[in-house]
């Protein structure tokens, strides 16, 4: 029988697949348990609605694979839909051949029949290089840009002998900000973070919010539940910025860590605070959080705003392996209404979670 690539439902697969990625040990879990978990999770969570999978098949044996993740986002409040190409794999027998660029082609039809308006991919170096050669836009990788709390546990983990010297940084730090923000901080009145968890999450409203203009998620409750807070190997929690008058929801903040804090994503009513606020809301709510650090595109407004609130891109950062070797191209047709929009890519307000790490 010949090679074939096909397009398959991967929940009636699903043994087929977990056995492939078993054998390949794509993943770092020990068992093969491990992997059913973690492959339930991933395909159970990360999208929305359910991924699309393209499978290369020699005989009756599995030996590629692709996933589309769909993701609903937003342009200047007109609908997106995102698909985000995910566990692209080969079989080493069949990986200096071009089945495996026909593997990853195979995803764009869901652009050109119009299923979806945007493939947004996340690759290592070698993926990144491959998508750019089938006509992604190349959008560059994410920065780590950070900013210290805590300044003495910091100096002693990296520098013990000058540890001492932390009131002086704490001084100068906050100098620094008030010199780059152009008017002094506004606190967001009447606003405080609360840990969400899984039942006072669900039912929260965000219909009164006016989203940030440019290109932004619009995920719903019960994805973000799914997504975080039943992660089987990763740690999240979800802060909501409750307006203590109304009680109702303006800003949600996924977060990883204890006291190095990282941010994945963050959704606001753009009418009420914007995303520094409500992180630095988030992080009064963690009294030993230490420094935070926020993954995002550099030449984004979204990062020239946390340049401006103080935020230093890169230093101090303990950034995440998976994030500082990851590249983002996208693909789009060039004839869809909206194109002029995506190519608009500093209005991208993008934050690390929307990808599928």
């Amino acid at each position: 029988m010949a090679i074939q690539i096909r397009r398959v439902n991967p929940f009636s697969m699903q043994d087929s697949l977990v056995e492939f990625f078993w054998r390949m040990r794509a993943w770092p879990y020990a068992t093969r348990d491990d992997y059913v978990q973690n492959w339930e999770w991933r395909y159970g969570s990360l999208s929305d609605p359910d991924p699309a999978v393209w499978i290369i098949v020699d005989g009756n044996a599995v030996v590629g694979h692709i996933a589309v993740y769909f993701r609903p986002m937003r342009f200047d409040g007109h609908g997106v839909r995102v698909g985000v190409p995910a566990n692209y794999l080969l079989d080493p027998a069949y990986r200096n051949t071009m089945i495996g660029a026909r593997l990853a082609s195979a995803t764009r039809m869901t652009v050109r029949t119009g299923e979806i308006d945007m493939l947004l991919g996340y690759g290592n170096k070698i993926a990144h290089t491959m998508f750019l050669a089938l006509g992604d836009r190349d959008i560059g990788a994410m920065q780590s840009f950070v900013d210290v709390r805590r300044w003495y546990p910091v100096l002693a983990r990296r520098l013990p002998g000058v540890a001492f010297l932390a009131p002086v940084a704490n001084a100068a730090a906050c100098v620094r900000k008030a010199l780059l923000r152009r008017r002094p901080s506004q606190r967001a009145q009447g606003l405080v973070a609360r840990d969400l968890s899984i039942e006072s999450l669900l039912p929260l409203e965000r219909s009164h919010w006016s989203r940030s203009e440019g290109f932004v998620c619009d995920n719903s409750p019960a994805f973000l539940v799914n997504r975080y807070l039943k992660c089987p190997y990763r740690s999240h929690r979800i802060f909501g910025v409750i307006d203590e008058r109304t009680g109702r929801l303006e800003g949600l903040v996924v977060t990883e860590g204890a006291t190095r804090i990282s941010i994945w994503e963050c959704e606001v009513n753009q009418s009420v605070l914007s995303e520094v606020q409500a992180i630095e809301l988030v992080l009064d709510a963690i009294p030993n959080a230490e420094n935070v650090v926020v993954p995002l595109l550099p030449q984004s407004t979204l990062a020239d705003d946390f340049t401006r609130a103080g935020f230093l891109r890169n230093s101090l950062a303990n950034t995440d392996r998976v994030v500082k070797n990851t590249r983002w191209s996208a693909y789009w047709q060039p004839k869809h209404p909206l194109a002029a929009l995506f190519a608009e890519t500093q209005r991208w307000r993008l934050w690390y979670g929307w990808s599928h790490h």
